[in-house]
């Protein structure tokens, strides 16, 4: 019989193998649209020179997903949060006018 020391952590056990099959889940659906199928794009997020590794300004690319069908961006699929710049919107729409800054930062849920 084998002691274990007191200062010994012990020994993780194995996970047990799950069947799982991929193909019997339901797809991810555009959330405005109902498509089916993404296309992978890529956002860009602006560091400055003053904070940027090198000391240059630098354009770090972030990829996303955006539907296939009408371009939306669904939050879940954005890696990073998303600052929408005055005068743009995802869905093509016009901005209100009176829309708060803070409410043009659209947040993840990873």
């Amino acid at each position: 019989m084998s002691r274990r020391n007191k200062n010994q952590e012990p020994q993780p056990q194995m996970p047990q193998e799950i069947n799982f099959d991929v193909s019997q889940q339901p797809n991810v659906m555009c959330t405005k649209c109902g498509y089916f199928a993404f296309m992978q794009v890529v956002t860009f997020k602006h560091v400055p020179a003053l904070i940027s590794p090198n000391g240059k300004e630098a354009a770090v690319p972030i990829p996303t997903y955006m539907c296939a069908q009408c371009g939306y961006i669904p939050p879940k699929m954005l890696a990073a949060p998303l600052v929408i710049p005055d005068g743009f919107t995802l869905d093509g729409e016009e901005p209100e006018e009176d829309t708060p800054p803070e409410s043009r930062i659209i947040q993840t849920s990873l």
